[in-house]
């Protein structure tokens, strides 16, 4: 997937201890797997994100689910930009 695109996203479910991490829904009904760090969402099979949502670390997210443009899903804490001229914090 192009991340330059405004490409939009449905979060399926998150991670318990690492909420920034995602499993999300492209428009075309495919799976990709959001780190939450910057870098490029990774594309996962259907059946694995599937057998994913079925862990216990995995956090399914309730209805109705919502589509994101890729430029707005979180990043962890750690990986944010406080000096960034566009920071939400200003």
């Amino acid at each position: 997937m192009d991340s330059s695109l405004n490409t939009y996203v449905q979060p399926v479910a998150s991670h318990v201890s690492y909420p920034e991490r995602l499993l999300v829904r492209t428009q075309d009904n495919d799976y990709f797997l959001w780190p939450g760090t910057g870098a490029p969402m990774i594309e996962i099979p259907t059946a694995l994100a599937s057998w994913m949502l079925g862990r216990p670390e995995i956090f399914a997210l309730c209805s109705p689910r919502h589509w994101f443009d890729i430029e707005s899903l979180p990043l962890a804490v750690e990986t944010y930009d406080y000096d960034s001229e566009w920071s939400v914090a200003d």
